[in-house]
């Protein structure tokens, strides 16, 4: 069973967070580890002239930040479990260090398959914060961004965003195989400047190509025209919102 780890970031506002993970993970038979870190380096930034003690007085400091976190997350979990009656396995903890290298480290260690975080405000606006940008970039594995105060609902419906490159293949696999628990409709969205685009992939048989390589049958090749000042990933957004997708999928 693959373990997805939720990276948490404000305790004491997670309730929507840790539901999600909760209802993502039952859909797709995963086992979530929920991490909080606390990072010396983002404290030394606000003062960077610690002498020895002060440093250890920080150390300190964080330890029982991070103590405090993983005893209200693991409190907020056991209250949501006896609630839903899920049967999901969750793991707490939380630790200091460097939340990218922590991360990279659990997942080539095989404890980590996947990291999902919450961006910082509604919206697609909100994955735009220069933490959730390194992180997104710098780990080394998919990563799931969830809008803030989103609530769970089934992916059954999922938007890939293409290029038609031949490493569009590979990860459309990986996307199905993680996904099959609930063999969701997926969509291979492309936005081009030629409006005959979509009829010309069609013509030329791509559909059935990636139908074929993929070995999956609920597969739709899809383009859509830019319009004049419109960027593209508001119309992905857009575009899912219509289709009620629950997952855009974008490579790295």
């Amino acid at each position: 069973m693959k373990t997805l780890l939720v990276l948490v970031r404000n305790p004491a506002a997670s309730e929507w967070y840790i539901d999600y993970a909760v209802g993502l993970a039952r859909d797709l038979h995963l086992k979530i580890h929920l991490f909080y870190v606390e990072n010396p380096a983002s404290h030394m930034l606000a003062s960077p002239r610690l002498s020895g003690a002060a440093l250890e007085q920080l150390q300190h400091k964080l330890k029982e930040k991070a103590l405090l976190a993983r005893d209200s997350l693991t409190s907020q979990v056991n209250e949501m479990l006896q609630k839903r009656e899920e049967q999901v396995v969750v793991e707490v903890s939380s630790t200091i260090g460097n939340q990218v290298s922590l991360i990279n480290q659990m997942v080539e260690e095989d404890k980590a398959q996947m990291v999902m975080l919450a961006s910082e405000g509604p919206g697609t606006s909100g994955f735009k914060h220069p933490f959730i940008d390194e992180l997104s970039r710098n780990v080394n594995c998919p990563v799931w961004i969830i809008p803030e105060n989103t609530r769970y609902r089934s992916i059954d419906s999922i938007i890939y965003a293409t290029d038609y490159q031949e490493e569009d293949i590979t990860t459309l696999k990986e996307v199905i195989d993680l996904t099959h628990f609930v063999s969701p409709e997926i969509t291979a969205l492309h936005i081009t400047s030629n409006p005959d685009f979509e009829l010309r992939i069609k013509n030329a048989g791509f559909q059935k190509v990636v139908k074929n390589k993929t070995g999956y049958d609920d597969l739709t090749v899809k383009a859509l025209v830019e319009r004049n000042g419109g960027g593209i990933p508001e119309m992905i957004g857009e575009f899912a919102a219509q289709d009620r997708s629950g997952l855009i999928v974008v490579l790295k």
